[in-house]
């Protein structure tokens, strides 16, 4: 066991380890980031919530349907 631990470069592990935290970190800031609001919008947006029924108004079903024409799907 002596002799495994004898080959290896603790300054390189050392470093490995900052740069995979560091990726951790970079990854937990842009999952909160995007899904943070994502998941409040999600919630409030729900069946039993007070934006649902604004959401789901002709006015604002007629404001997208016009301004994104086309970008929805295809011939839509």
């Amino acid at each position: 066991m002596n002799a495994l631990l004898a080959n290896l470069d603790w300054g390189e592990i050392g470093l490995a380890c900052l740069e995979t935290l560091s990726m951790l970190g970079t990854a937990l800031g842009f999952t909160v980031a995007l899904g943070l609001p994502l998941g409040v919008l999600l919630f409030l947006t729900g069946q039993r919530q007070k934006l649902a029924k604004a959401l789901n108004s002709p006015e604002v079903r007629q404001f997208i349907l016009t301004r994104y024409k086309g970008q929805i799907a295809p011939g839509f």
